[in-house]
């Protein structure tokens, strides 16, 4: 399967792929169309290829903001998690980090953390996320504030239990 899209300054990266334990996977990525603006992307991909062939076209984690560039992905048994984070004005900086349960349909989206909040943005420099047996996700990442100095490489880690308010995630 080869993505499409074309024109100047068209690109794809980082790209990031998981599966379910039926075989169906999801890929997540970064696309660019020519200008500074950067989508997260995701794409299901059946395990039997689709009459007409298989869908190749992003279809967006975010559609009402870009991203900074960090897109992942995470699949166990049937449960599939995307997370992305929402760039903030300047479309450099990270102002906050959301998450997509993406093997659910319709999808629905999730707070990790809202950098702005405090108002402060950041550099996410390592994350990694897994999902445990009972469905939920769970994130860990490494960041730095852009505005204010604070310590170096913080590090948070987040889950879905449902200990927070609804689609937000807790500590």
């Amino acid at each position: 399967m080869v993505m499409g899209g074309s024109g100047t300054n068209w690109k794809q990266y980082n790209p990031d792929i998981a599966a379910l334990d039926n075989g169906t996977s999801f890929l997540t990525w970064v696309e660019q169309r020519g200008t500074t603006d950067k989508y997260a992307c995701y794409l299901l991909i059946p395990v039997t290829p689709p009459i007409g062939g298989y869908d190749k076209s992003c279809h967006a984690l975010d559609s009402s903001n870009y991203t900074t560039g960090n897109v992942w992905v995470t699949a166990r048994g049937m449960n599939a998690y995307a997370v992305y984070d929402r760039a903030y004005t300047d479309n450099v900086r990270t102002a906050e980090l959301w998450y997509r349960d993406i093997s659910a349909f319709p999808t629905y989206a999730g707070r990790i953390d809202f950098f702005t909040e405090r108002f402060e943005t950041a550099d996410v420099y390592s994350l990694d996320l897994g999902i445990d047996s009972g469905g939920y996700l769970h994130v860990g990442y490494h960041y730095n504030w852009t505005v204010t100095e604070a310590p170096p490489l913080t590090m948070n880690v987040w889950s879905s239990v449902p200990t927070a308010a609804p689609w937000r995630m807790g500590r």
